[in-house]
């Protein structure tokens, strides 16, 4: 075995750790997005209420396709109604993505205010100075 067996054990436990954090950050953006989506299907669904006129009016194009042919799927006010909550459902991702999005780039820009705030580091004796 030579030296490089050393060297792709620590490549695989480095992609590992990185992974890992991609992992982590991932799940917690996931998580973000599942709450807003929530909250905003239900913000929007607070103004789609059965029996109002804008609902009524917003549902009845939507099952007029259903309504010319039989596709065995249940009544066509029943199906445009369904069409109806998968746009509500759409339009919430749309708007938890948008909050999503915003999340990450001012996370973005802290980090990189943080970094510029860094200062050098100390002289370290273990490393010879560039000037000699």
């Amino acid at each position: 075995m030579g030296p490089w067996v050393g060297l792709a054990v620590r490549q695989v436990a480095d992609d590992a750790y990185v992974r890992g954090d991609i992992t982590l950050l991932s799940a917690q953006i996931e998580g973000y997005l599942r709450v807003r989506e929530q909250v905003y299907s239900n913000l929007i669904g607070l103004h789609v209420v059965r029996g109002l006129p804008a609902t009524e009016q917003a549902t009845a194009p939507l099952a007029g396709p259903f309504g010319s042919r039989a596709t065995g799927m249940g009544e066509p006010a029943a199906q445009g109604t369904a069409v109806l909550a998968g746009i509500v459902r759409r339009e919430a991702y749309v708007l938890a993505y948008i909050d999503a999005f915003w999340l990450i780039a001012w996370v973005s820009l802290l980090g990189i205010l943080l970094v510029l705030l860094l200062r050098p580091p100390p002289p370290n004796p273990l490393i010879p100075s560039r000037s000699a």
